[in-house]
């Protein structure tokens, strides 16, 4: 005749394994949405950041008509505009003098920024040494950037309509 075995879990243990696998079934569920989202922006290849506002209104591009050539484009001096890359300002200062653009640098760079964005200072020099090559935000880019440089060029653009004289 055989004997029924009575197994007897401690409530402690059992609340442990099903906190442990609420975790893994949350890890898991976590992993497919980020693998899924990243597999559908792998194709644009951008740098986007997902919520990126200028706070300093301005045109995309700014020109500056000059019925004089002698006439200065800008106003000497250092001027700055912010933008927000997932709620942590950003600044970009444009340096000029008269009739050039001699500088464009990102500011208060925080780290985080930087590690959640590792291509942004790379796009960054890229728009900024068009800018300055140009001497306006009147410039081309690849369309595979369009987000981020569209960003940089209408802060950019609020420094140097700030520069106006």
């Amino acid at each position: 005749m055989s004997q029924t075995k009575i197994v007897v879990i401690p409530f402690k243990k059992l609340l442990i394994g099903v906190f442990i696998a609420a975790i893994i079934i949350a890890f898991i569920i976590f992993a497919v949405i980020r693998l899924g989202s990243n597999s559908s922006d792998n194709s644009r290849n951008t740098t986007k950041p997902k919520s990126s506002t200028v706070n300093a209104s301005a045109s995309s591009n700014i020109e500056t008509p000059l019925d004089n050539a002698d006439a200065p484009k800008f106003c000497p001096g250092v001027y700055t505009a912010s933008i927000l890359l997932d709620g942590n300002p950003v600044d970009i200062q444009v340096t000029v003098d008269s009739s050039n653009i001699n500088s464009i640098e990102l500011v208060n760079l925080s780290e985080s920024i930087t590690t959640m964005y590792p291509k942004l200072t790379t796009s960054f020099d890229e728009v900024a040494a068009k800018v300055m090559e140009a001497g306006t935000t009147n410039i081309t880019y690849d369309s595979a950037n369009r987000y981020t440089y569209s960003v940089f060029i209408e802060a950019i653009s609020a420094a140097l309509k700030k520069a106006a004289p």
